[in-house]
């Protein structure tokens, strides 16, 4: 007997797939699921069920295109393993949670080799801000990347006051 492929994910709903459970075009699906434009109450009833009953998740990698913006925020920290480290990451999640962001976390393992690699994936994920824990190399408050400098929210080097 052939064994079920237990990795593959579920199919992913789309707009196009509530749009013909609900029975309206995809657009007025689009403007109910984006909270835009005008639909009648009774559309949007249609909408949120055929969404709710298919599982319908947003796909919040097409609308960060859409709008240019991630909502997401990264944090380069130099040893996810310290406890000092691991309150700021605590309090960097809270707030960010309640300003209903995402948030990457990188360790840099305070090498400033880790600490580029980890800005650079983060500016290639487009994130809306970066809190960069001061690297091993010195006090510098700028990253030089691809020849321009970027100013970053730094975290100081204060393990001493644990």
């Amino acid at each position: 007997m052939p064994q079920r492929d237990r990795t593959r994910m579920p199919k992913t709903m789309t707009i196009a797939d509530v749009a013909r459970r609900a029975g309206v075009s995809t657009a007025t699906a689009g403007r109910v699921l984006g909270g835009y434009g005008y639909s009648s109450e009774a559309v949007r009833k249609k909408v949120q069920k055929a969404a709710q009953d298919l599982g319908y998740r947003p796909n919040h990698l097409a609308r960060s295109l859409i709008r240019g913006e991630t909502r997401t925020i990264g944090v380069v920290i130099g040893d996810i393993q310290s406890p000092f480290y691991a309150r700021i990451i605590r309090g960097i999640s809270d707030v960010v949670q309640s300003a209903d962001l995402g948030l990457i976390i990188s360790n840099s393992d305070e090498t400033v080799e880790h600490e580029r690699r980890s800005v650079d994936m983060l500016m290639d994920k487009k994130v809306d801000g970066m809190i960069v824990k001061d690297r091993a190399s010195g006090d510098e408050r700028r990253i030089e990347l691809e020849g321009v400098f970027i100013q970053i929210g730094l975290v100081p080097n204060t393990e001493w006051l644990q």
